[in-house]
């Protein structure tokens, strides 16, 4: 038993390919096509049609079933005669499906129009004459079936026919392994690997999983010459069920020891594919909340949804929330706050809602009304889809790559390692060895260039003079397990000794013949120069500057410190965030690396720039600068405090007033006879309120003077009216708000007093 054929069919049920059914009749493939569209007529919703259909013979063809799957627009059929599981159709559609992605891209009733030629030579090699696959690997389906090129087609309408001839390209697949041809060549051997993971889960109102799992696949690239054989280790891999490999994986290894085992196709494949359900006890948090709010009228409903990302330092992005409205939705009318969007699918009932990135802590609102024919019955469920970046449910991670049976020769790692000797500052190893240990051990006796030692030990003197106290231990199992760092390591003399001072002379002499010059300005000036731009690193850059992200250790970010080691003068940032390719946040900040990086990574000579989020680089900044604002705050010079101030009665106060220039203000006396002969403009003022309440006058009476004003009357406090005011002690007030505050009880306490009332006791509320 076998399958019969394929036949692929548009957006509108129509057959646009079908392969040749040999041992049917020819309405045999028209009666599946029939039952297909039928069903699809009948179902009150796209998705609720069976994946198997069973399709009713002619008296000259045995019972049938047909096994169809969708795929963007087209929907792909497989009428199946006999006892035949249902998987292994579905699953050979897949494979033919990612065949015709892999040659054509993008699938649909044009490209595939536009290929016929390819399309049914694929169907020829894929599936025999039988009805079993055939020959599925792509490696393999290369050397038969050429993939559609610009060059062919050109050829192909131009008429010439005998440069399109495949036999006239192609050879006879002879490769031992089926997945892999012989004599792949790459100039940069490299090795890609993807996990992508899907939650799947059911959440109840309150947020947390019901039932959950993951679902993974490990995508991998392959661009290695030869025949290599890997060997792919994991962290967390005993967690991991369900798995399924490509065929390429040798299953005992894993069995036996959680590794992957492997000689891989040449190109893009799916290495893996596995599940992880976590504990009941260990659930996976869901990382969104949603709130939802729906109010039912007759014939029309209220929506309110909010959606809160629980992320603290990631964001969700290309969040979907959908929700089935039933039967008789006709329109809805929604709202959406910014970076999102809502539409509605009448054919299919459904209001979906769009929010491309939602940052760490973030919320959303959808606000609107649904119109309905009749009484709305929504689904009382959220189907919800987002992605989120460099994260993984399962925790699983790669932790290893081995290869034997290819010898590969690094060209440009050498190359790259040996022109980097060529500023003299140590092999790659032994200035790691200490870069770590400084961030690890900054300012502390292990560092090796601490900069608690003074300013030119950190310089010069660390290496000038031997420490007491050895460098504190760092792991760079890494470097010594890197044949590249090894090489140069064990070279370092002989290659500084050429790199950087016998090419620069070569260079001066036979260029410019300047011998003498390229020895001294080439060689010992240039190197001067730069070794005491990097020792500013290390020195300047620990003593000059503010501590902008944090102020535990003594790294500093200065303008000048960047203009003088080449951007590398924001070294607090560089200490607090060591991860992040930058040393600057700022675009416009002095730092040459980083607009190098970023112009490489423009022009794709670069890629996965590492940076710490957003988020917590502005919380770092925000700690800092309010640190700075409590301690300037307590620094500051402030007037008399209230309870320090003598309280005197009105009566005290106009014999005091005739003595001394006393104004009263918002409850508080004021001396301002040193004042008068600095504010010649508002003198008689001055004058005309000594003795007087100047509250009304001074809060805009005759001008409503600035913060400034309120903070310099202040200080010129030598009293507070009895009776007058509740008077403010919370130190933290600025004395200007402290006098916007006694303001408006002090106008309580006056009324009080036109109407013969007693004045307020201090303490008392004013207005009872």
């Amino acid at each position: 038993m076998g399958i019969d054929g394929l036949i692929i069919l548009d957006v509108v049920g129509h057959p646009i390919i079908q392969s040749g059914f040999r041992s049917c009749t020819p309405a045999y493939p028209l009666l599946h096509i029939e039952a297909v569209n039928t069903a699809l007529e009948k179902a009150a919703r796209e998705g609720q049609i069976d994946p198997v259909l069973s399709v009713p013979s002619l008296d000259y063809d045995a019972s049938s079933v047909c096994c169809h799957v969708k795929h963007g627009e087209l929907r792909f059929l497989c009428p199946v005669t006999g006892d035949l599981d249902p998987l292994y159709v579905f699953a050979f559609l897949k494979t033919f499906i990612d065949i015709l992605t892999e040659y054509l891209g993008h699938i649909s009733a044009e490209t595939l129009k536009e290929n016929f030629d390819v399309v049914y030579q694929l169907l020829e090699e894929t599936l025999d004459a039988g009805g079993h696959p055939s020959t599925t690997y792509s490696n393999a389906l290369r050397d038969i079936v050429i993939p559609p090129t610009l060059l062919h087609k050109m050829l192909s309408v131009a008429g010439v026919a005998a440069l399109t001839n495949p036999a006239m390209h192609t050879q006879p697949f002879a490769s031992p392994i089926p997945w892999r041809k012989t004599g792949v060549r790459y100039n940069n051997n490299e090795m890609f690997f993807d996990i992508a993971e899907t939650l799947k889960a059911t959440v109840n109102k309150n947020g947390i999983p019901a039932v959950s799992a993951v679902w993974g696949k490990i995508e991998a690239n392959s661009k290695l010459s030869g025949t290599p054989d890997l060997l792919l280790n994991f962290s967390n891999a005993q967690t991991l069920t369900d798995c399924s490999f490509h065929p390429c994986v040798r299953i005992q290894r894993w069995i036996r020891d959680k590794q992957l085992s492997f000689v891989p196709p040449d190109g893009r494949f799916t290495l893996m594919e596995y599940k992880y359900t976590p504990s009941t006890t260990s659930q996976i948090a869901i990382p969104f909340q949603i709130k939802p709010n729906v109010k039912l009228e007759s014939s029309s409903a209220t929506i309110d949804l909010t959606f809160t990302s629980r992320l603290t330092t990631r964001s969700l992005d290309n969040v979907e929330v959908r929700l089935y409205l039933g039967a008789g939705a006709s329109a809805a009318n929604m709202i959406t706050t910014n970076n999102s969007s809502w539409s509605y699918d009448a054919k299919t009932q459904t209001l979906s809602w769009q929010i491309k990135s939602a940052p760490a802590s973030s919320t959303f609102t959808l606000r609107g009304t649904v119109q309905s024919l009749k009484h709305l019955r929504p689904s009382r469920a959220f189907r919800v889809k987002f992605d989120i970046g460099q994260h993984s449910f399962s925790a699983l991670k790669v932790e290893q790559l081995k290869m034997t049976g290819e010898l590969y020769k690094p060209y440009k790692g050498y190359f790259l390692a040996s022109a980097g000797v060529g500023a003299v500052q140590g092999s790659i190893q032994w200035w790691s060895r200490h870069h770590r240990a400084h961030h690890r051990y900054t300012d502390t006796d292990l560092d090796p260039y601490g900069a608690h030692h003074g300013f030119w030990w950190s310089h010069l003197g660390w290496m000038l003079v031997k420490p007491r106290v050895k460098t504190g231990p760092v792991d760079i199992s890494d470097l010594k397990n890197n044949p590249v760092v090894q090489w140069q390591h064990r070279w370092f003399f002989p290659l500084t000794l050429g790199f950087g001072l016998v090419l620069p002379t070569l260079i001066a002499g036979f260029c410019w013949e300047d011998w003498r010059g390229g020895v001294f300005l080439a060689g010992f000036l240039r190197l001067t120069c730069v070794h005491h731009s990097v020792f500013c690193v290390n020195s300047l850059a620990h003593w000059l500057g503010e501590t902008t992200y944090d102020d535990k250790l003594s790294p500093r970010d200065h303008l000048l410190t960047a203009f003088i080691t080449l951007g590398e003068g924001y070294h607090n940032f560089h200490h607090q965030f060591p991860v992040d390719y930058r040393n600057a946040v700022k675009w416009y900040q002095w730092d040459p690396t980083k607009w190098f990086i970023v112009a490489c990574s423009a022009i794709g000579l670069a890629s996965h720039l590492r940076k710490f989020p957003d988020v917590e680089i502005k919380r770092s900044l925000l700690t800092m600068q309010l640190k700075k604002l409590n301690e300037d705050h307590e620094g500051m010079d402030w007037p008399v405090q209230s309870d320090d101030l003598p309280v005197v009665e009105w009566e005290r106060y106009q014999d005091e007033a005739r003595q001394s220039q006393l104004i009263l203000i918002s409850g508080f006396i004021h001396d301002v006879g040193h004042f008068m002969d600095d504010h010649p403009g508002g003198r008689r003022v001055l004058e005309h309120h000594i003795g007087k309440d100047a509250t009304s006058a001074f809060f805009g009476g005759i001008y409503d003077h600035s913060n400034a004003a309120h903070n310099l009357l202040a200080t010129m406090r030598v009293g507070a009216l009895h009776g007058g005011l509740e008077l403010v002690h919370d130190t933290a007030v600025p004395p200007c708000l402290q006098l916007q505050i006694v303001k408006w009880p002090l106008a309580v306490t006056k009324r009080r007093r036109r109407e013969g009332l007693p004045d307020t006791p201090i303490g008392s509320d004013p207005t009872a």
